[in-house]
């Protein structure tokens, strides 16, 4: 009941500025602080949300992508796995 209602509004934030970003063109401490966030509900480990449950938000999954491609996100989780 409360899953659609946030990724509505992470929703709405990227369609106000832009589609890129949550705070715009640019990568933010928003998007950092949110992305952690919102792949926790993918993980299966919430409560009642499934691992499917972004599925039905392609631009949510597009913009983690996004932030997950972005060169120093990318080296950290890179050096993460080591």
């Amino acid at each position: 009941e409360e899953f659609p209602k946030y990724m509505k509004y992470y929703k709405d934030l990227l369609d106000e500025n832009g589609g890129q970003f949550l705070s715009g063109d640019d990568l933010t401490i928003a998007d950092l602080d949110a992305l952690h966030t919102v792949r926790y509900y993918a993980l299966g480990i919430a409560d009642f949300i499934p691992t499917d449950s972004l599925e039905a938000y392609p631009e949510i999954e597009s913009w983690i992508q996004r932030v997950l491609d972005y060169p120093s996100v990318k080296e950290y989780y890179a050096n993460q796995a080591k």
